[in-house]
């Protein structure tokens, strides 16, 4: 049988490549994109150098340990477009020297985090516009 006495309705070999190339083409696309995104969202890391981190471990344990022992009370509000932090002493007494900076942190990865200077409002009263 030749190519010009079969029915125009007939499943080929050239139906079947069809077929397969698109069928495994869009699951290669779909991976590759996948991957693509995968790569360009999240680096995975957590800290830049997990080395450093452990060795660091144990001075931040200090440095809170050392700050819980002061007994401050902090309260943190929102409100008309400003975020309010309260800082007291174990008397109740406002804390009127302390640097506050708050981070802004996405937690799947860092371009979008920023940080922000609290300014000191009085009575312990720290504030920053959001």
């Amino acid at each position: 049988m030749n190519d010009r006495t079969r029915d125009s309705g007939e499943f080929t070999g050239r139906h079947m490549l069809i077929i397969m190339l698109a069928f495994f083409g869009v699951i290669i696309a779909v991976n590759l994109t996948m991957a693509m995104l995968a790569n360009t969202t999240w680096t995975g890391l957590e800290v830049k150098n997990s080395y450093v981190a452990s060795q660091d471990f144990n001075k931040k344990l200090a440095k809170a340990a050392k700050q819980q022992a002061l007994g401050w009370t902090s309260s943190l509000t929102q409100s008309a477009g400003e975020l309010v932090l309260e800082l007291r002493d174990r008397n109740g007494k406002g804390i009127s020297s302390a640097a506050v900076e708050a981070r802004f942190q996405r937690p799947v990865h860092e371009r979008d985090d920023f940080s922000r200077t609290f300014a000191y409002g009085g009575n312990g009263r720290y504030s920053v516009p959001v």
